[in-house]
């Protein structure tokens, strides 16, 4: 940093700008920690625009990080947002889940009961509920906005439950496991509904289709497949990858599903007849997580290649690649408004990009260790990232600050942009 037209003092600090406070101060009669606050901040914040210039990748980090939610003793393996974009819930290897406070970052609850580590988190549609998965061959319910007390234990799996969804009503709940089945869940009750059984070995992903009639799983079998919700009955098993599914995911209006796979490809399937209708070929590596835009007509693939790719859903063609990790590429997720794409990598940063153009928007840093999960709050003003340092980020979601050449070459055009970002 520089100073501007005024003489430094002869005087030592014993504190480095760019580095987060290591011992946070404690919130006023509650013995939690003050979040999200960096030393820099605290001692010169009142007197930044007048006196000091900071040097742009600490400008960056400052225009864009609101909270770090310190608190969680291992890494991080999930998060996700309150239907109202107030609550954010993480899943730890230390067994734990955390609710949090959005706008100030202070942690609300420690949900305690899993004896290993939690995979998954979810909330239910009115965010009153919160379901998460653990290698303890459980799911559970959790009453978010009463204490955080437990409502159900769904027990029933008998190996390390991976993935958990609720339906778009809020009634139902799949889970999904190593032991090869999805079963689904009263969310009221607790009580086991049904178990699919189908798949022949460890199941990785669970969705349900936007009306909730549809269940997809995806599984190490090399297939995915949908089922009945109401009656457990198998529908479709989409054949054609060749190696392990890590991923599936329903367009917005339930007609595709894509796939994402260890093979280096992504499927799309029509929903309805369970037919191949494209598979998009380009990544070079496995393939980690998918997304599809608010719109349908983009889904998003991110790879260990170090990349991420946009396709376009009609014709297969691939729109973007998005080039500037240095690392594998673990989650993707596009904005609520469909303009942008964040991303984070085991190069311990998040990466925003503008779908338009191509561009890189902003690179988030200040993660220590590998970023696992990423998601955008429902308006899209905020997006959260979970790494292996133990901590969530809050970013502003908002900000865009492009990054200048030759990052700004990150981005590969294709084809002309197909898509606009207007829900259909």
């Amino acid at each position: 940093m520089t100073l501007q037209g005024h003489k430094p003092q002869e005087r030592t600090h014993n504190f480095e700008l760019d580095k987060p406070t290591s011992q946070p101060s404690k919130l006023a009669g509650t013995g939690k920690p003050r979040i999200g606050r960096t030393v820099a901040r605290k001692h010169f914040e009142q007197w930044i625009p007048n006196l000091l210039e900071p040097n742009p990748k600490t400008k960056e980090a400052w225009g864009a990080a609101l909270h770090t939610l310190e608190g969680h003793s291992k890494m991080v393996n999930a998060v996700a947002f309150s239907s109202d974009g107030s609550v954010v819930a993480t899943a730890s290897d230390d067994c734990t889940v955390k609710l949090w406070d959005v706008r100030s970052g202070e942690e609300r609850q420690t949900l305690t009961g899993h004896s290993k580590m939690v995979n998954a988190v979810a909330f239910s549609p009115d965010g009153s509920v919160v379901v998460s998965a653990s290698d303890d061959c459980t799911a559970k319910l959790w009453h978010a906005s009463s204490g955080g007390e437990e409502c159900h234990t769904l027990t029933g799996h008998s190996m390390m439950v991976n993935a958990v969804a609720f339906s778009p009503n809020g009634s139902v709940v799949a889970t999904a496991s190593d032991d090869s089945t999805v079963k689904l869940w009263d969310a009221r009750s607790g009580e086991e509904r049904c178990t699919l059984i189908g798949h022949s070995t460890m199941i990785n992903s669970v969705a349900f289709s936007p009306d909730g009639s549809v269940v997809a799983s995806a599984s190490d079998d090399c297939t995915a497949k949908l089922w009945d919700a109401r009656s457990g009955e198998e529908r479709h098993t989409l054949k054609g990858h060749s190696m392990m599914i890590n991923a599936v995911a329903f367009s917005p209006n339930g007609s595709v599903v894509a796939s994402a796979s260890d093979d280096c490809t992504v499927k799309l399937w029509d929903a309805r007849s369970g037919e191949e209708c494209h598979t998009l070929m380009g990544h070079s590596m496995m393939i980690n997580s998918v997304d599809f835009s608010p719109n349908g007509s983009v889904v998003a693939s991110a790879s260990d290649d170090f990349t991420i790719k946009l396709w376009d859903t009609s014709s297969g063609r691939e729109c973007q690649t998005f080039r500037g990790h240095s690392k594998v590429v673990n989650a993707v997720a596009f904005s609520q408004d469909g303009s942008v794409v964040a991303s984070v990598s085991d190069d311990c940063t998040a990466k925003l990009w503008d779908v338009r153009s191509g561009e890189e928007l902003q690179t988030l840093r200040g993660h220590s260790e590998k970023v696992n999960a990423v998601v955008f709050s429902p308006d899209g003003s905020v997006v959260a990232s979970a790494s292996d340092d133990c901590t969530v980020k809050l970013w502003d979601g908002r900000t865009r600050v492009r990054e200048k050449s030759p990052r700004r070459s990150g981005g590969t055009r294709r084809s002309p942009s197909p898509w606009s970002f207007r829900r259909t």
